[in-house]
């Protein structure tokens, strides 16, 4: 069996493909005609989020675990230069932290 980038089987019917979930009202959600792989939906969602308004975007994998700082310290990172396009965290090991 075939497995996409986002983790669902390509070979099921559509309607066993996707789970029964409801996104909360003020989450959009976006279903791509074709699986674009990672990079691809990522511009998707980006451009989505651009084209409503979005100031600022955050591209993070499902699994990442985030201080709870962290956003507000790449926002502020951000701020102090308005020639600044893109900033990013430190990438650390979840079984040993002292490791990038």
């Amino acid at each position: 069996m075939r497995r996409s980038t986002c983790g669902w089987s390509t070979t099921l019917p559509a309607r066993r493909r996707w789970p029964r979930w409801r996104a909360p009202p003020h989450v959009h959600t976006i279903r791509n005609a074709r699986n674009l792989g990672y990079a691809g939906s990522n511009n998707v969602g980006i451009q989505a989020a651009l084209d409503a308004g979005a100031a600022w975007v955050l591209v993070l994998n499902n699994d990442a675990r985030l201080r709870p700082d962290t956003i507000d310290e790449l926002v502020a990172v951000a701020r102090r230069d308005p020639t600044i396009a893109a900033v990013g965290a430190k990438i650390l090991r979840l079984e040993d932290p002292s490791r990038l």
